[in-house]
């Protein structure tokens, strides 16, 4: 295949796709001016580039674009008083589940769209079926909708946990020292043992 690929007997359109374009876009800045400019430290935007799955860049490597659409974040969660470390952390667990995502969503498209096609034999040019350009897109929406409904109880947690704290405090209520803790046990072959 990678013979094929390489002489030109096989071209995979797709990869001409807007979605295969902006894995790899780099912009004109390196990671010591972003640095210099947005006084955002560098270990965070080290951790930036290494969530993505990409080894630790230099000081004059250069930033790709999409890594610049989270500075504003990066920036802003700083100017909010959040600790670097807590927010390299988030960085970092983000990227560890994302990571699980995206190799389950590539092995599913190998699975269903590209394998399939490699596996008839076509040569020439081999293109995606019709509706698949939207995937990409609309996969997106969903990976938001999905993190938006995880936010929504992590976030509502939050608000009972704070106002626990406030009823607390007015000897309304008492919160617990410790809270309880439940575990669930199976035991393989359970019934033959007590029988």
């Amino acid at each position: 295949l990678a013979q094929a690929v390489s002489s030109g007997a096989i071209k995979f359109d797709f990869l001409d796709s807007p979605e295969y374009q902006r894995l790899a876009a780099t912009s004109n800045e390196t990671f010591q001016e972003v640095h210099e400019r947005s006084n955002v430290p560098f270990d965070l935007l080290v951790a930036l580039r290494e969530s993505t799955g990409s080894p630790a860049p230099e000081l004059d490597s250069f930033v790709r674009e999409n890594e610049l659409q989270a500075l504003p974040y990066l920036e802003l969660a700083i100017a909010c008083g959040m600790e670097p470390k807590s927010i390299e952390r988030h960085i970092r667990v983000m990227g560890d589940g994302l990571r699980r995502t995206a190799e389950t969503e590539s092995d599913i498209w190998y699975r269903e769209i590209i394998g399939p096609i490699v596996a008839r034999g076509a040569t020439g040019a081999l293109s995606l079926p019709p509706g698949t350009d939207r995937l990409a897109d609309l996969g997106d929406q969903m990976l938001l909708t999905i993190l938006h409904g995880r936010q929504g109880h992590a976030w509502l947690n939050n608000v009972v946990r704070g106002v626990g704290e406030q009823m607390a405090k007015a000897g309304i209520h008492t919160a617990p020292q410790h809270l309880p803790t439940m575990c669930f046990i199976d035991v393989t072959g359970y019934t033959r043992m007590t029988a």
